[in-house]
């Protein structure tokens, strides 16, 4: 587990990709809300870890070159 409250966030170990091999989880836990990142596959040691950025609920606006088959064109 990465605690990211004392060194940063943890986002910045992570990329985007509009097929990405993480994904955000958002809970509350007692009263404070927490995220989670999370691998939706198997990663090997070595392999970028990514995520969709535009899944985290804002409006997107930057765009975006990952290359993938199924780039939405903009997170």
């Amino acid at each position: 587990m990465i605690d990211a409250r004392y060194k940063g966030i943890i986002s910045r170990f992570a990329n985007h990709l509009c097929r990405p091999n993480c994904v955000v989880q958002r809970w509350e836990v007692a009263v404070e809300i927490c995220c989670g990142l999370f691998a939706n596959c198997n990663i090997a040691e070595g392999d970028e870890v990514t995520f969709n950025y535009g899944d985290l609920g804002t409006t997107p606006t930057t765009p975006c070159y990952c290359g993938q088959i199924n780039c939405k064109g903009l997170f």
